[in-house]
């Protein structure tokens, strides 16, 4: 029986070769989309997976209670690790984890070199000694047992030691990190996967972290991420069972209500204070979504012919084939159809993938030696094959065959409703994904010109290093010399992105659970940035007693403090230092995501993270050679690196924009499947409308009569499509962008120029086949059949 369904389903697909062709584009783009996506879910689920003792680790997590809502954080005090592991027998191991930011490693050939060799600036991990205890990152040279011991080692990546000792033996040699540093080479590991949470370039001791200002006694702080090696998840329920009354009761924190506890790493990786699960949900739902546009097409396709195959349908129930039967046979023929567009969709995806790898930094592929490929592909082909095959299959078949050998029309209106039904609702699918990923996009675009409150054009920012901290004074006089500047000034952050922040502020007498944002700056900050003073005045050198003593803050702290009448000279009290405010700035937006309100206070500090250049306008790229000549003067060992305030990428869009480029390419696909679905359709209405076309045309209809009665009922669907999808999109979009400080609009413009485009598209995809039939010889066309 199965041979014989299959040899007709076959006969079904040749003799309509352009339905099945459409069939089998349509659904073999939707599954290619679909698998791509389920492909990087996966990829992303499989973080850290390549551990060994991957289903045995553990993170320190902890809820801050805050008046603004609940804060979680991975990270913890320093002392936690230690202190946990001497408390409770279930935990084997610990490590504690601090990333060192970007620092200058240099490399000197031997003790008599003036200079160094080579210098290259990343980003690296201080790790206890612990560490190969929970992780598992192969170790090319070197004796992993040996390498992370000690105060003076230094790990490094393969890639990075290719840098920086380019063909020589690493082993041993001496790398200097920071100018300050001096480290022997222990071992080489493997570049660190793709599929890794952490990424790192080297891997020096955990003590090293004290030297940069870090406690490495206290539990308070969030500055350090602290993982567990345990037995099973039944310890990890015994470690929470007691750990909030045992941490309790070392008296941290006590002004905040906190909920600590220990998660395995997955848990953390998407739900945690990173939050990936709502990139992955994303991309599942689109992924879906794309898949069920595809199917919609099939669906419409095979009942718009349902006409065609009703004397077929009917023969063969007259000579005796069951309901059953025929049901049989259109799903063996819809599985057919899915079972060759998926092999299709294979070679797209070998073909897609190596451009999506290179484009979005990724390592996706497919591998058919992992049966979770195979499972995701089966899912894919048992999801399309029924999902479009059970319906056309149920209407087919119960076509009564007394009508159809009377030669009655089978008119099927239901059919027909329902397929309007599914047009509109893939078109609104499509619809909504697109004014969503367009909004979005528009949003993080709209971020790098938008206006905080402060100035940022002509603002030139370096990172401090090196000998810049001792020297800053005399590259700062070096720099007001030059025609080109106007001022300059140091802080701690990038001024519309402050991610610092503190809730141990304000009276002492009074405890106020709110963050507030905390960014240090130096002299003339004010004038660098046009920071306007509501009250009081900025910091001076003119006025060192009140640098010290005094605070700065902005206009949202005054509010909440009750100082509006007169905040100068007010006590602030700041951690455990008494200050008192010396001047009031007007509030501008600091960050770009509304996280932790609007509060913000402005310590002073001579010298800090950023040096911040005010520059005059139109000023020439070939003018930073003196300003590069200033700092390699004084900070000779340091490639001199610069940007522009203006032009700051935000770390968020970093993060998401390679999402919203998928997205829209996959927003690109659905239209696509779409019009091809809609094509079908109108090639299947002009064909059953031949004899209308022709009589009309008999009695003196136009072509542009006949071109508007078959596009207009296609244009209405799409019309109908945006009406229901918009204010859908709209209403999501309009609280999503609630979440940003400085956001910008969905005005009307923007949507009428998508109806206008979707319903272009529409007609265009319709117009070929709607004028063929027009211009068709009417005597042909009364002719036909």
């Amino acid at each position: 029986m199965l041979r014989y369904n299959l040899k007709i389903a076959l006969r079904n697909l040749i003799r309509h070769k352009g339905f099945s062709t459409i069939n089998i584009l349509g659904l073999s783009l939707g599954m290619t989309c679909s698998l791509i996506m389920l492909l990087m879910v996966y990829d992303v689920y499989r973080t850290d997976t390549f551990h060994e003792n991957y289903n045995n680790l553990y993170i320190f997590q902890q809820d801050v209670e805050l008046e603004s809502g609940t804060y979680q954080t991975d990270r913890c005090g320093a002392a936690i690790g230690p202190f946990l592991k001497e408390s409770y027998p279930q935990i084997k191991a610990f490590v504690r984890l601090g990333y060192t930011r970007n620092l200058l490693l240099a490399y000197f050939n031997d003790s008599t070199d003036i200079r160094p060799i080579s210098l290259v600036e990343k980003q690296g991990v201080a790790v206890d000694s612990s560490f190969t205890d929970l992780f598992s990152f192969p170790m090319l040279e070197g004796n992993p047992e040996f390498a992370y011991k000690g105060n003076h080692f230094i790990v490094l990546t393969e890639s990075l030691s290719k840098k920086l000792f380019k063909e020589e033996h690493p082993i041993g040699k001496r790398v200097i990190l920071n100018e300050e540093f001096h480290l022997e080479v222990t071992g080489i590991i493997e570049d660190v996967p793709k599929n890794s949470s952490m990424e790192f370039s080297y891997i020096v001791p955990f003590n090293i972290m004290r030297t940069f200002g870090y406690s490495l006694d206290g539990f308070g702080g969030t500055n350090f991420f602290t993982y567990f090696l345990l037995d099973d998840e039944e310890s990890k329920e015994q470690v929470n069972l007691s750990l909030n009354e045992l941490l309790d009761a070392q008296h941290y924190d006590e002004q905040l209500e906190l909920n600590r506890y220990i998660s395995h790493v997955k848990e953390a990786f998407l739900f945690g204070e990173s939050m990936n699960y709502i990139g992955l949900y994303i991309l599942f739902s689109i992924g879906i979504g794309i898949l069920i546009i595809a199917c919609i097409n099939y669906i419409n396709l095979s009942t718009a012919k349902s006409f065609e195959r009703a004397k077929e349908i009917g023969v063969r129930k007259t000579g005796g084939a069951s309901r059953k039967q025929l049901i049989v046979q259109f799903m063996v023929e819809s599985f057919m159809i899915a079972l060759v567009a998926i092999h299709l969709s294979i070679l797209l995806i070998e073909l897609i993938l190596p451009i999506i790898n290179h484009s979005f930094d990724s390592d996706i592929r497919l591998n058919f030696s992992d049966p979770i490929l195979w499972l995701l592909l089966l899912i894919i082909l048992a999801f399309t094959g029924i999902l479009s095959g059970l319906y056309p299959a149920f209407i087919l078949s119960r076509i009564k065959p007394a009508i159809v050998m009377k030669d009655m029309q089978f008119s099927g209106h239901k059919g027909s409703r329902l397929r309007k039904i599914l047009v509109v609702v893939q078109f609104a699918i499509t619809l909504f994904f697109i004014v969503s990923t367009l909004v979005l996009y528009k949003q993080f675009m709209y971020l790098q010109k938008a206006d905080f409150g402060i100035t940022r054009d002509n603002i030139i920012y370096i990172p401090t290093r090196g000998m810049i901290w001792q020297k800053y004074d005399e590259i700062k006089q070096d720099l007001l010399n030059e025609s080109t500047v106007l001022q300059v000034s140091t802080g701690s952050a990038i001024p519309t992105n402050v991610e610092m922040g503190d809730i141990n502020w304000g009276k002492t007498d009074e405890e106020h659970n709110i963050i507030a944002r905390i960014m240090w700056v130096g002299d003339d900050m004010d004038q660098v940035l046009d920071l306007n003073m509501v009250h009081g005045r900025f910091y001076s050198k003119d006025t060192p007693a009140d640098n010290d003593e005094g605070i700065i803050v902005n206009e949202e702290i005054i509010r909440i403090l009750g100082y509006e009448e007169n905040p100068i000279g007010q006590k602030f009290r700041l951690w455990d230092m008494d200050k008192k405010i010396i001047g009031v700035v007007e509030d501008y937006k600091f960050m770009p995501i509304d996280i932790g309100g609007s509060a913000m206070i402005i310590p002073y500090e001579s010298v800090q993270h950023f040096v911040f250049i005010k520059i005059i306008p139109n000023f020439k790229s070939d003018q930073l050679v003196r300003l590069k000549n200033i700092f390699e003067k004084h900070n000779p060992n340091y490639p001199f690196t610069y940007s522009f305030l203006e032009e700051y990428e935000y770390p968020y869009f970093k993060s998401v924009e390679p999402l919203l480029q998928i997205l829209l390419y996959l927003c690109g696909f659905g239209i696509l499947i779409s019009c091809m679905g809609l094509f079908g359709l109108a090639m299947y209405t002009t064909q059953r409308k031949t004899k209308e076309i022709g009589i009309r045309k008999a009695f003196g209809a136009s072509v542009y009569t006949i071109i508007f009665l078959l596009t207009k009922q296609y244009v209405r669907l799409v019309l109908w499509a945006c009406i229901i999808s918009l204010p859908l999109a709209v209403l999501l979009m309009k609280g999503v962008l609630n979440f940003f400080t400085v956001k910008t609009g969905i005005n009307t413009y923007f949507l009428f120029l998508i109806t206008g485009s979707m319903i272009s598209i529409s007609i265009l995809t319709i117009l070929y086949h709607s004028v063929m039939a027009a211009r068709k010889n009417p005597i042909n066309s009364l002719r036909y059949e």
